[in-house]
């Protein structure tokens, strides 16, 4: 990567000649920007959850991906696979079952997090 914009990293938003990086800030100012964000700040807090036990699981999926020595690699995978994504099933399902009235996270609206699970409904 060049270090010709913040962060050495992608994914990046450049808005008039500047570069923003960092996925979480970029989904937050885009949720903002288009009215994806909760009505309220306990319906941002609620999607705040959500976003950071995923952030969660993804650190050990990382820790499983870039371990190089065999037996290593082994353990982080039974530790994600038997641990770490039940545990964030869990979490989410707690989360959701908590503030849902419909198919989205908030109940009927939906949101800029709304992505990062994808359209499970086809």
């Amino acid at each position: 990567m060049s270090s010709g914009f913040p962060g050495e990293s992608l994914p990046l938003l450049e808005i008039d000649g500047v570069v923003y990086t960092q996925s979480n800030a970029i989904l937050r100012y885009l949720g903002n920007t288009f009215g994806l964000t909760g009505e309220n700040a306990l319906d941002n807090l609620t999607l705040d959850q959500v976003q950071d036990v995923i952030g969660d699981a993804k650190q050990f999926f990382r820790l499983w991906m870039v371990e190089n020595n065999p037996e290593k690699k082994q353990e982080a995978r039974e530790v994600f696979v038997n641990e770490k994504v039940p545990l964030c099933f869990r979490q989410l399902q707690a989360i959701i079952t908590a503030k849902s009235g419909g198919p989205f996270i908030l109940g009927s609206k939906t949101d800029f997090r709304r992505p990062l699970f994808g359209n499970h409904n086809q």
